[in-house]
């Protein structure tokens, strides 16, 4: 097990702009040496001929076909649904105040 030094806890420290109390500060090295030993551990393993996974599971786009369902319904309730909310009606499009400025 390749242990971190003190200076080197405190380098990553100073990166992550944080603060550690001294205890804090043996824990992070005991815990970041472990996390470095492991990935030495992963870099042993032969993947030279193991295809990319791009996907861990078999899915689907699962939408649906662009169909047209209909207007949407205009009635007195959406004028009191919009009531305050916009400045009216016309037709059947809402009324809205102007957004972009020309």
């Amino acid at each position: 097990m390749s242990m971190l030094t003190e200076k080197d806890v405190d380098h990553i420290a100073l990166l992550a702009r944080i603060e550690l109390t001294p205890a804090r500060r043996e824990r992070m090295r005991h815990e970041l040496s472990s996390i470095l030993d492991y990935v030495e551990q992963l870099r042993t393993v032969a993947t030279a001929d193991v295809e990319p996974l791009y996907q861990a599971s078999d899915l689907t786009d699962r939408t649906r076909a662009d169909e047209h369902r209909g207007d949407f319904p205009v009635s007195e309730e959406l004028d009191t649904l919009l009531a305050g909310q916009a400045p009216g009606r016309e037709g059947r499009y809402v009324r809205t105040k102007a957004v972009l400025k020309r």
